[in-house]
């Protein structure tokens, strides 16, 4: 079986991007308010959800 690779096209490569931006400006959210929280029942949920939703480096 042979596999053909597609390059993607402008449309997607947005979407991306898009993606990407999103995800990265609501880390940076949650990051700074779990370090200014000054609940720690509110700190310790902030940083659960950014260890949930972090995607791991490869």
């Amino acid at each position: 079986m042979t596999t053909t690779k597609h390059p993607l096209n402008s449309s997607e490569v947005g979407t991306l991007w898009v993606t990407y931006l999103e995800k990265t400006l609501i880390m940076r959210m949650l990051e700074y308010f779990s370090a200014k929280s000054d609940d720690p029942d509110a700190r310790r949920s902030w940083s659960d959800y950014v260890a949930i939703i972090k995607v791991p480096e490869e």
